[in-house]
C-alpha cells in the first residue's frame, strides 16, 4: 500500500492549525504534547513532523468535519504554499 501522505512542509502544519482555528498552544494540546515549543518548531521547520503524528492531526481536527468539507480543506492544506 502506498502512503498518500509525505511528511509535512513547515507551511502545511501552519496551515492546518490555522484552518482548524487554534493556536500553536491548543495544537500541541491535541497531540498531547507537554510544550508548544515543540509545535512551533514544526512551523518553523526546525523539526520534520513525522507521517503517523501529521495524520493523527488531521484526523483529529477533521473528526467532526463533513466529508466535502474535509476534502475542501485537505486540499488547502496539501498544497504547496510558496
Amino acid at each position: 500500500m502506498t502512503n498518500i501522505l509525505k511528511i509535512p512542509t513547515p507551511a502545511q502544519v501552519k496551515n492546518a492549525r490555522i484552518l482548524a482555528g487554534q493556536t500553536q498552544e491548543e495544537a500541541a494540546k491535541t497531540l498531547y504534547m507537554a510544550n508548544y515549543k515543540v509545535w512551533q518548531n514544526y512551523e518553523l521547520g526546525k523539526r520534520s513532523m513525522s507521517i503517523p503524528l501529521w495524520e493523527l492531526y488531521l484526523i483529529k481536527i477533521f473528526a467532526l468535519e463533513d466529508k466535502q468539507e474535509f476534502e475542501k480543506k485537505l486540499k488547502k492544506i496539501l498544497k504547496d504554499l510558496k
